[in-house]
């Protein structure tokens, strides 16, 4: 399972080396201090940047608690075929637990997630030990902290394992990929590049009140050949040396976005993963 360390590339082709050196100088240009991880959904590192450094993710730790919320439904005795039935016909405030999942997901509101959280906690499920399991040792959903290796092994194990089952998978990514206002913008700016087929699953982050978080998380896929192309992308900018804003944290993570279509389009991936050391490409 790919878990807490940073995989090594070995022997990197031109394009990978061209790509992680363009990315550096769209930090350089934009400011801030980055952590970033962009890799395959097998687990092949293509940039690696502070990747495996705890730091405040913001909204993004809101697809995590969506993963939880189904894995305490489970723990309740609701099978995973009786998910959009109870969903619809439970809840708490006053909504039901489907209009809370989209309040979270999709408007990434406030009240919604604590009471998705207060349910997760009222169900019994161990937090800490359902995370540990699925090898995301660096993730705390309360204090929202987590590492952009974990987040992308969080996003993987929804997507491509069996973290969930399969109903609320469909579930979650369904309002991951629902489109509002803006999802044009940050790793938004894919979505007039994708071919037919082609899917982006994606949640921001953003704090600009007392501190400042400017992020985006996804998973990006597209047929190819008779198979499917898999992506994750995580990106968290904060104040830095550099001097940086919000509004230039945006456009970095949309000039790497593009950067990135370029590449995974028109590039190669090679390497393998070998054990837990730096990176050649961990900045």
């Amino acid at each position: 399972m790919y878990g807490g360390g940073t995989f090594q590339i070995l022997d990197p082709s031109p394009e990978e080396q061209i790509l992680a050196d363009q990315i550096d100088e769209i930090l350089v240009k934009f400011g801030g201090d980055w952590h970033i991880l962009i890799r395959g959904g097998e687990g092949h590192i293509v940039y690696s940047r502070l990747s495996n450094v705890k730091q405040h993710v913001a909204s993004i730790i809101k697809v995590p608690i969506a993963m939880l919320f189904f894995k305490s439904l489970d723990l309740l005795g609701i099978k995973p075929r009786e998910y959009q039935s109870y969903l619809s016909s439970h809840g708490q405030g006053g909504r039901t637990y489907e209009q809370l999942l989209y309040s979270m997901l999709v408007l990434s509101e406030e009240e919604a997630t604590e009471i998705i959280i207060d349910s997760i906690r009222r169900s019994g499920l161990n937090v800490d030990q359902t995370l540990k399991v699925w090898g995301a040792n660096q993730t705390d959903i309360f204090k929202r902290y987590s590492t952009a290796e974990d987040i992308a092994l969080l996003m993987e194990g929804l997507y491509s394992r069996s973290y969930v089952a399969p109903e609320g998978r469909s579930i979650i990514l369904k309002f991951m990929e629902t489109y509002t206002s803006n999802d044009n913008t940050r790793l938004g700016v894919l979505r007039s590049l994708l071919p037919d087929g082609g899917h982006i699953y994606n949640k921001r982050a953003t704090i600009t009140a007392e501190r400042l978080i400017v992020g985006d998380s996804g998973i990006v896929t597209w047929p190819e050949a008779d198979v499917e192309r898999v992506y994750i992308l995580v990106l968290l900018g904060y104040p830095g040396e550099a001097p940086t804003t919000d509004v230039k944290m945006v456009q970095a993570i949309e000039s790497i976005a593009k950067l990135f279509w370029n590449f995974a389009v028109h590039g190669e991936i090679r390497g393998e993963r070998v054990g837990t050391g730096g990176g050649l490409y961990d900045r």
